[in-house]
């Protein structure tokens, strides 16, 4: 049983004897997340149920905080869950209502202090997100995510306390949000970082994972779309037009190259476009604030490295930038 303190929520909770595998006979999400709770605590179904009450903060505070500070039995239920997350899946979309609750309720894993319990928390939204089959529960899905206080902010909270689960971050935000990629990126998204440098940032952060998951052809078209509107924007705002600052040009600038490694044939597509990177390199080179001519230096050496090797097209137009660069540069002794 449960006792309750009002200063912090549960203070503790007793186990009981587990129920076996019968959470796969469940035909309701409710059922079907009081089943797994009490098999992975050791809870009766009333014990269960106790933490979905009040707005489920007794299971967000087990989520965050671990059941006595023991992460087992949390990540236990996850992979629980995990493991049948297609049928998880059907049953949330067939109860609306109760479905958005879960969903609410699950989003305490990723604010855990256990990384553990963050990345399967991760896990468990993008796959249930990629098996929606319902057009309405889908909306509803991405209404719920990009809420305030919904599943993005906490999202990009798990980013920021453990930036090594970008992959599992970025898959999530784009599998909720196929379909309207340019609008959750471009408008939800950009809305959490007010900073144009923080913003770019947290892109180029995204670019790796993207070059690398495995996903629909539909969903490639809508991320090779995105990939252009943001080398267009990234371009502009790289430039020394007196309207962006340093630091938000520095950031656009390691986007562009970042984006240029790991997506050479969508940079070199079009042949003005990787023109367009490497001038706004080489002015970068030339501008009087030194640490932008160090960034964008170091960027070119990068692009030269990397393309040398792979032997690209490019590598030799490079080459003759860098050296260019470098003449005009000799005689000033900081570089």
């Amino acid at each position: 049983f449960f006792f309750f303190q009002a200063e912090d929520g549960i203070r503790d909770v007793e186990r009981s004897r587990g129920l076996g595998d019968v959470y796969k006979r469940q035909e309701n999400c409710l059922e079907f997340v009081l089943v797994t709770l009490s098999k992975s605590f050791q809870l009766n179904t009333k014990q269960a149920a106790a933490l979905l009450t009040d707005g489920s903060k007794y299971l967000a505070h087990i989520l965050i905080k671990g059941l006595r500070g023991d992460y087992k039995p949390v990540i236990a239920w996850i992979t629980l869950v995990n493991n049948s997350s297609s049928h998880f899946s059907s049953l949330l979309q067939e109860e609306d209502q109760n479905g958005i609750m879960l969903l609410n309720a699950l989003k305490g894993g990723m604010y855990s202090k256990s990384k553990d319990v963050v990345v399967e928390t991760l896990k468990l939204f993008s796959k249930i997100s990629y098996n929606f089959s319902s057009v309405a529960f889908s909306e509803n899905a991405r209404k719920w995510f990009i809420q305030g206080e919904g599943g993005l902010e906490g999202t990009i909270f798990a980013l920021k306390k453990y930036p090594d689960v970008a992959s599992d971050a970025a898959t999530l935000i784009v599998n909720i949000g196929k379909g309207q990629l340019q609008d959750l990126f471009q408008t939800y998204l950009k809305s959490l970082f007010p900073q144009v440098d923080a913003y770019w940032r947290l892109l180029t952060t995204f670019l790796k994972p993207l070059s690398i998951a495995t996903f629909s052809e539909e969903i490639k078209q809508e991320i090779a779309a995105l990939l252009e509107t943001w080398l267009d924007i990234g371009c502009r705002q790289a430039e020394n037009d007196g309207r962006h600052t340093v630091d938000e040009r520095a950031a656009s600038l390691g986007f562009l190259c970042e984006m240029w490694l790991l997506f050479p044939k969508q940079c070199e597509a079009k042949e003005e476009i990787a023109n367009y990177i490497l001038t706004v390199l080489i002015r970068a080179t030339r501008d009087k604030n030194l640490s932008l001519q160090y960034c964008s230096l170091a960027m070119l050496f990068e692009l030269l490295d990397n393309f040398a090797e792979q032997k690209r097209q490019f590598a030799p137009t490079i080459y003759k930038t860098l050296t260019f660069a470098i003449v005009e540069l000799y005689q000033l002794d900081h570089i």
